[in-house]
Parts: structure tokens; C-alpha cells; sequence
């Protein structure tokens, strides 16, 4: 690819994110993310539940579970997968970052997706 290529593919992402208000809708939509997600906050499989950033939120696994059990994160990533949502494993926590045109509706299917996901975390291999 050249430096044209380039150049103009950042210019319409540039006037895409002016013109679609992408960035205020980011700051509009990171509290209805984080109160679906806090959802999970009382799961016994889940740690600490983290956002407020954007449309950005992450869930630690309790850290107990975590310690006794390696295999516990990677059932929570694919619980929540074969419930429709994709996770970032990021240490010792799952990361969620829905596209800013996501609504409060698909926060709640995605806190849904993470408590099944906390559930196949939580059940002994």
C-alpha cells in the first residue's frame, strides 16, 4: 500500500468520526456500559469490574480462582464466546470493547455473555 493510500484512508476516518460523532457518543455510552457490566460484580467467579473510560470495560477473575485454577480465564473467554460475545484476555482479567454504535441494549446481552462466561469460569474441569 502506498503513502496515498494511507493518507486517505485516515482522512475519511477522520471526517467519519466528525460527521458520526464518534468520540462524544464514546463519553455518552462508557456509564450505560459500565452499569451492565457491574452486573456481574456479585458473580463468585468475577474480581474487580472496572470501567468508565469510554466504551471500554474490563472484569478481573476473582483472584482466589485464579490462583488455584490456570485454566479458569480461558473458560470464561469461551463461555462468553459461545454465548455471542468476544473478550481480551488481559492478564488476569477479560477486556470488552463494543463499536460506538453499540447500545444499552448490547451492553446488557454482553453482560449476559460475561455472567455465562463467569459461570463456565466458575465450574470445576
Amino acid at each position: 500500500e502506498d503513502i496515498y493510500s494511507t493518507l486517505e484512508r485516515k482522512i475519511v476516518s477522520l471526517y467519519y468520526d466528525r460527521d458520526e460523532n464518534l468520540i462524544p457518543r464514546g463519553r455518552e455510552m462508557e456509564q450505560p456500559l459500565l452499569e451492565a457490566i457491574q452486573s456481574v460484580a456479585g458473580h463468585p467467579a468475577a474480581g474487580e469490574v472496572r470501567g468508565g473510560v469510554g466504551t471500554l470495560a474490563a472484569i478481573e477473575l476473582d483472584p482466589e480462582l485464579a490462583a488455584r485454577d490456570a485454566g479458569a480465564l480461558t473458560r470464561l473467554t469461551i463461555g462468553a464466546r459461545e454465548a455471542g460475545v468476544l473478550l481480551r484476555q488481559l492478564g488476569s482479567c477479560v477486556a470488552v470493547s463494543p463499536p460506538l454504535t453499540a447500545t444499552p441494549e448490547h451492553f446488557e446481552q454482553i453482560a449476559q455473555g460475561i455472567a455465562a462466561g463467569l459461570d463456565a469460569a466458575a465450574a470445576t474441569p
